[in-house]
């Protein structure tokens, strides 16, 4: 029997203008680790001149920026959910300007390197509180919905970020760079201290952090909801990285090319995450994943097909351009099953599948060039991701139900 779609539920007191309105903060908090994680990126050949800095570590200033921004998805989702959202998110902005100051004054590539270590840290802060957040003050379908425009947004901020950091190098350098991002992580502290309330509920587990590690992994259906999502979220990792020796090798397109396509997909990505936030409501969230994953399997199938049989670069771009939509259109839906698997440590659980997410991506990153960037190789990865989580959904517990609110 097909059980009807919950009412989209927004938070409780406010207009739907306010929701919105709250919503823009949100995506401000959501976005700003994200955003910060590239803006530096055309910065890169100017540091290398400036501090002497060997091309080997000069990748550590963006990898380890990432693995800090990993880190901190798990000590800020543990201390949303010990300490409230609120304080959690104050104290990482505080974090996040004063590194971000400490990497303006930086003389030397140790200096810079440790000072973005610990601003992707405290970055990650933002994002886990506005998931969080989400979680708290709605439910149903209005959690799938909100979680999706907050995707939209990092996308967004994901495909500008490297067109403003390269405006800003020409205008004053790297360091100009940096000191635009404290300024940043300092509007964002003001933003918070006045617009955030406070959403944790006091019946949230106190637990310590190893404990509270441990509940939530003995959460039913935590693990399996967290894997098969990440899966079928982060093969398009692999797909990024591959693309332009794909376009330049196999299918000899011009070096100009592959920029703008790596834009298409981020613009796919984003009309799946439209699609997402309007269609929330008629669509049930499991069988949305599913069909989802299915939909990505049968792209990846006839992609394999196009490598072997059809040498046909119109067909793959087309192929490939669905399958960026579907994982935009998927990656809130999943979001929102992982962290919709537990009350007490909601926090944690966005915190959680976060990292699970950038392990698994950088997976993919990696088993990219193990296959040497080869379509067939690419298209084989993604149907066995694809397929390896369809059999973790199916095989997982029933969902949460959704939880009912009192004003």
């Amino acid at each position: 029997m097909n059980a009807a779609v919950p009412e989209q539920i927004p938070k409780i007191g406010i207009s739907p203008m306010q929701n919105r309105v709250h919503l823009g903060h949100l995506g401000t908090f959501s976005t700003i680790g994200v955003f910060c994680a590239y803006l530096l990126v055309p910065s890169l050949p100017t540091i290398n001149v400036d501090m002497e800095i060997d091309l080997w570590a000069l990748q550590f200033v963006v990898s380890l920026y990432l693995l800090g921004f990993a880190f901190g998805q798990l000590l800020f989702g543990y201390a949303s959910d010990h300490y409230g959202r609120r304080a959690a998110l104050i104290c990482g902005c505080v974090m996040f300007t004063f590194f971000g100051a400490l990497g303006v004054i930086s003389q030397t590539a140790i200096e810079l390197i440790v000072s973005r270590f610990f601003q992707g840290v405290a970055g990650a802060s933002g994002t886990i509180i506005a998931r969080a957040h989400v979680q708290d003050t709605t439910c149903g379908p209005a959690t799938t919905s909100s979680l999706a425009r907050l995707n939209l947004m990092a996308s967004l901020t994901l495909a500008l970020a490297p067109l403003l950091g390269g405006f800003l190098q020409s205008i004053g350098g790297w360091k100009f760079v940096l000191g635009f991002m404290t300024l940043q992580g300092l509007a964002v502290l003001c933003c918070a201290v006045i617009s955030l309330k406070e959403t944790r509920k006091s019946e949230m587990s106190q637990s310590g952090l190893l404990i509270a590690y441990g509940q939530l992994l003995r959460t039913d259906g935590f693990f399996k909801v967290a894997v098969s999502g990440a899966l079928i979220t982060t093969c398009i990792y692999a797909m990024n990285v591959s693309l332009p020796t794909i376009l330049l090798e196999e299918y000899s397109m011009d070096k100009v090319v592959p920029p703008f396509v790596l834009s298409g997909f981020v613009g796919a990505m984003m009309v799946g995450s439209m699609l997402t936030a309007r269609q929330a409501t008629k669509w049930p969230r499991h069988r949305s994943i599913v069909g989802g994953t299915i939909m990505i399997l049968v792209i990846s199938s006839l992609l394999l097909a196009c490598s072997l049989l059809l040498h046909s670069p119109e067909v793959a771009l087309a192929l490939l351009f669905a399958f960026a939509c579907t994982v935009g259109f998927v990656s809130p839906i999943a979001l929102a099953s992982a962290i919709g698997t537990t009350e007490g440590h909601v926090g944690l659980a966005a915190g959680s599948y976060g990292a699970v997410q950038m392990a698994t991506g950088s997976l993919f990153a990696v088993l990219a060039g193990l296959l040497e960037y080869r379509l067939v190789g690419i298209a084989s990865l993604l149907f066995l991701s694809a397929a390896v989580s369809l059999l973790l959904q199916v095989t997982r517990p029933e969902a949460t139900l959704p939880r009912k609110r009192t004003a």
